[in-house]
């Protein structure tokens, strides 16, 4: 019973990674469009360096962290989000609210919060 436990978790945390979007599960293309779309709107500096320190801290290609992706569905755990957060507001000198660990559920809040900490600099 415990591995089937164990494998039905696997394939919840899958099936949830598309759960906000899951056209990108269906269409390979769609994927690929929303990476030029992300690359052309966000700022060169902060957003890109950010995805720079979320991809380095996870040990993952800072071409797969799109603004929507979850932080959970990135791997990023509560202690993770810690270390990630203290690694931001040492690259940056900015000081994240306690309160914001709680809020912030995407990269692309997390890159927001960092831009309006930073105060555009």
């Amino acid at each position: 019973m415990r591995r089937f436990t164990e494998v039905d978790q696997r394939v919840y945390e899958a099936a949830m990674r598309y759960r906000d979007n899951p056209r990108a599960l269906l269409d390979p293309s769609y994927r690929a469009a929303q990476l030029r779309e992300s690359a052309a709107t966000e700022t060169p500096d902060s957003i890109a360096e950010v995805r720079r320190l979320v991809a380095k801290s996870l040990g993952v290609s800072d071409d797969t962290i799109l603004e929507a992706s979850s932080l959970r569905d990135l791997g990023v755990n509560s202690l993770d989000l810690v270390v990630l957060v203290m690694a931001i507001e040492e690259r940056f000198r900015i000081e994240f609210d306690p309160t914001d660990l709680e809020r912030l559920r995407t990269f692309g809040e997390l890159a927001r919060r960092v831009e309006e900490l930073n105060g555009g600099r």
